[in-house]
């Protein structure tokens, strides 16, 4: 059946996936001392790149030769570490495109949490050419990788909002209530592009506001002052901070300020 797939795949000029899961491994790998730890374990992710780099020597035989089918690579695990380890094996030893992620994540927080501890490393390294967050959720699953590849400016992806975690030297600036308001207003506005750096006092807040599009910086007595590309440009008092708030920065990132 795999001689017959390679070959349609080579006569009609369409590209095929080679897919390794730690879950589902050939059981000569599973039987070999080779892959077993001094515990009993095993090695996952060398039992998952021999099967991988296995199935390509053999479709690279089928067809006559490398490159002749294009290939995707995708070897997966539900342990990250396993997952991250194979990948980087694979990326030295092939040049076809890899697709990553790591599978079985779990719950939606659980699952982004492992899943940045998966892919990341090797996104830091120039790895991986397609990714997937393996939550159940089919459209968190897009945001999610999105965010991922944003954080390292491979992608641009709306708004990102940036926070401090809140201290003693706030005062009484509603930052958290903020915070959550931006990001339900720009989750509904993926067209516009920029960061939002929202800063609870000046220690750190002036140098974040000069690095972003839109930086505040809140003050004990609940007003804030506005940058806008680093440049300090207003102070926006109570009563209904928020709202003034949520408006001017749409404003300035529509480009109507």
């Amino acid at each position: 059946m795999i001689k017959d797939i390679a070959q349609a795949a080579k006569d009609v000029k369409i590209p095929m996936r080679i897919g390794v899961n730690g879950g589902s491994l050939r059981k000569d790998l599973l039987d070999n001392p080779e892959f077993r730890t001094s515990s009993g374990g095993y090695k996952t992710a060398g039992m998952m790149v021999r099967e991988c780099l296995d199935a390509v020597a053999l479709i690279e035989d089928i067809v006559g030769g490398k490159g002749i089918v294009p290939l995707v690579l995708s070897v997966k695990a539900s342990d990250p570490l396993a997952m991250l380890t194979a990948n980087f094996d694979i990326a030295r030893q092939t040049d076809y495109p890899i697709h990553l992620g790591v599978t079985e994540a779990g719950s939606d927080e659980d699952g982004i949490i492992v899943s940045c501890a998966g892919l990341m490393p090797l996104l830091a390294y120039g790895i991986g050419d397609t990714i997937r967050v393996s939550i159940k959720d089919p459209l968190k699953q897009i945001r999610a990788a999105y965010r991922i590849l944003r954080s390292y400016g491979l992608r641009e992806y709306g708004v990102r909002i940036i926070s401090c975690p809140t201290c003693g030297r706030m005062g009484n600036f509603p930052l958290t209530e903020l915070e959550q308001r931006l990001n339900e207003e720009f989750s509904k506005r993926l067209d516009l592009r920029g960061t939002i750096a929202l800063m609870g006092c000046p220690v750190n807040g002036i140098g974040e506001s000069n690095q972003h599009s839109y930086g505040l910086i809140g003050s004990h007595t609940g007003a804030a002052d506005i940058y806008y590309n680093g440049n300090k440009e207003k102070r926006i008092e109570p009563p209904d901070i928020i709202d003034k708030i949520v408006v001017d920065a749409l404003e300035f990132l529509e480009g109507k300020s």
